[in-house]
């Protein structure tokens, strides 16, 4: 395969970081107005009972999806307190969330560029049917075999709270599926 493909494969997703940013903010958001109704303000967010109560999965959410995102409301004239005593709850804080979706939506393309390069690696005669950001068709030639692949992009969340992408593919040699480790299998006598 080209660089020049791979090049044109990763400017096409770099036109959807947008999208990608949108994703990561309205996830923090969302899950911030979740956990906000089971603890106002967040205040006990970090106290042993609020786990007890709402599991350490709340507290994970909380811990990697959240927080990054939020600032310390602190009491009036306490600004510079480290005490718990001090601090009112979190809120959103608008750049740093905007910092981290730009971070993400930029790991995303990362990602999802290597993925497909892994797969679409010592291919011939590629053409793009659709690219779309999060979900592309492209067929090829490798050895003489057809390549089919259908390739998405999804963001999930850990049980642990912990944001991250799945690239799910499906893969067809000669219209017959290979699971991605069997298609590296299939090729891996080159």
């Amino acid at each position: 395969m080209t660089t020049q493909l791979l090049s044109q494969i990763r400017l096409a997703l770099m036109t959807h970081v947008g999208k990608y940013e949108a994703e990561y903010k309205r996830t923090v958001i969302d899950t911030y107005v979740y956990l906000n109704s089971k603890c106002p303000n967040l205040k006990d967010i970090y106290s042993f009972a609020f786990k007890l109560e709402h599991g350490y999965n709340d507290y994970g959410y909380w811990k990697f999806t959240v927080e990054p995102n939020c600032s310390v409301i602190y009491a009036k004239g306490k600004e510079s307190s480290c005490l718990p005593s001090s601090c009112l709850g979190y809120r959103i804080d608008a750049i740093k969330l905007d910092r981290n979706s730009k971070k993400y939506a930029e790991e995303v393309v990362t990602a999802f560029a290597s993925k497909l390069t892994a797969k679409l690696e010592c291919v011939t005669n590629v053409t793009v049917h659709h690219l779309d950001g999060a979900d592309m068709r492209i067929t090829a030639e490798r050895d003489g075999k057809k390549i089919h692949i259908e390739q998405r992009c999804v963001l999930k969340v850990s049980p642990k709270g912990k944001l991250f992408n799945q690239f799910p593919a499906l893969i067809y040699v000669d219209n017959k599926f290979y699971a991605e480790a069997a298609y590296k299998k299939l090729f891996s006598n080159e």
